[in-house]
């Protein structure tokens, strides 16, 4: 580990149509305390490379869509002994940096849990077991075994439900098949829907769906012992139903659902960073675990300027170094990311999604909030008045491409 050289490397590759609003904090953070950045990349306009903080790029295949080649190229990077960590910024290249960790760490450290828990995060359904044997509430599940049993649940539940299929797969091809939840109106649209994500996503589960606000818990630990948090309200998101944070912000941390969190990671005896998602049942008051982000997330720069910087943590955290245990952060910091929320105004504005037993979005209302380009403590995504290039290119890329969908 001698020649191991104070730079990072950061999975995955990120081209002009999936730039990253992961990589680039994280650059910026280690950056500002002259810590290398070794960005994976493929073809395309890679927006955070024009970083001021210089990472460098190496062309790699994607994780997601040739993980043979992904790990034959990361594997050559790594065998050169230039780098001290791995940073996996998705769930493709987490699982396969966990699955294959033996052949890494002869050359580096990595601040990973063990694989088996790595695989109990990624599978929604584990998840949720693990959480129903600690107390935590979870969304009224189903896990039907065949279809049968989905035209059992069908005529039971109330609507909208949500299919969420547990994990993503890989297929013969070396493709990871990848679906965000789907949500349906009545049992017909349920069993037909079903039928078409089970050819993909075997043993996907149905839920109940559940209103109210996301509240995410991020955390740090330590073989077991959380070292830090910071809690994070979701105001907006894309979809309008859940999904991508376009608007959150940090708030005072909330006993229960710290206890929930750090219950569940110490029971899988976590190591490094996690995002652990709540929803808050509007209907009465009791929040319901999601999922576990078990890589960087999307709203880490809420954490960062809350005082809370997760990547130079996590990289101390895989040097080895004692990490203090740091509770306290400001609350009110907000970000959002304009891209994202011009997206869910104008799904908000088409009345998208159509959900029965659900309130219409206001339009007007949502047309005013997305118009409120200053309040105090606002940031936005990728936005540094020191560092605006990549915010300027990506915002160039959004407007082009957009305008290219609609002709």
């Amino acid at each position: 580990m001698g020649n191991t050289n104070n730079n990072v490397l950061i999975t995955d590759p990120i081209s002009s149509s999936a730039r990253s609003r992961i990589a680039l904090p994280i650059i910026r953070s280690l950056g500002r305390r002259n810590i290398g950045t070794t960005l994976l990349v493929q073809k395309g306009l890679v927006t955070p490379l024009f970083s001021r903080w210089h990472p460098k790029s190496v062309y790699c295949p994607s994780s997601f869509n040739n993980s043979e080649g992904f790990m034959t190229t990361l594997l050559q990077l790594v065998r050169s002994r230039r780098y001290t960590t791995i940073f996996p910024i998705s769930d493709s290249s987490l699982m396969l940096i966990s699955q294959f960790r033996d052949q890494f760490t002869p050359y580096l450290k990595l601040a990973l849990p063990s694989h088996e828990s790595v695989m109990k995060a990624l599978d929604k359904s584990q998840t949720l077991k693990a959480a129903e044997e600690l107390g935590i509430p979870i969304p009224q599940t189903c896990r039907p075994r065949n279809m049968t049993e989905v035209r059992d649940v069908s005529t039971k539940l109330q609507y909208p439900a949500v299919i969420k299929p547990r994990k993503f797969f890989w297929g013969s091809n070396g493709k990871a098949n990848f679906s965000r939840p789907i949500y349906v109106n009545n049992a017909r649209e349920l069993i037909s829907t079903y039928l078409n994500v089970e050819n993909n996503f075997p043993s996907s589960m149905i839920q109940e769906y559940v209103p109210g606000q996301n509240i995410s818990v991020a955390l740090l630990f330590d073989r077991g012992v959380p070292k830090a948090a910071c809690f994070i309200k979701v105001l907006r998101t894309k979809p309008v139903t859940g999904g991508d944070s376009v608007l959150r912000e940090s708030i005072p941390p909330d006993p229960t659902l710290m206890k929930y969190s750090t219950d569940l990671l110490k029971s899988l005896r976590w190591h490094g960073v996690a995002e652990v998602e709540f929803k808050l049942d509007s209907r009465d008051s009791t929040p319901k675990l999601m999922e576990i982000n078990a890589r960087f997330w999307g709203s880490m720069n809420v954490a960062i300027e809350s005082g809370m910087d997760f990547p130079y943590l996590t990289y101390m955290l895989a040097k080895g170094e004692q990490i203090p245990a740091e509770f306290k952060y400001k609350c009110g910091v907000k970000f959002r990311w304009l891209n994202g929320d011009f997206q869910n105004l104008y799904s908000t504005l088409k009345g998208e999604p159509k959900l029965i037993n659900t309130k219409s979005s206001n339009k007007l209302k949502a047309v005013l909030c997305f118009l409120k380009f200053y309040e105090k403590n606002i940031h936005y995504d990728g936005f540094e008045l020191i560092d605006s290039l990549p915010f300027l290119m990506d915002e160039a890329l959004f407007v082009h491409e957009t305008a290219m969908k609609m002709i």
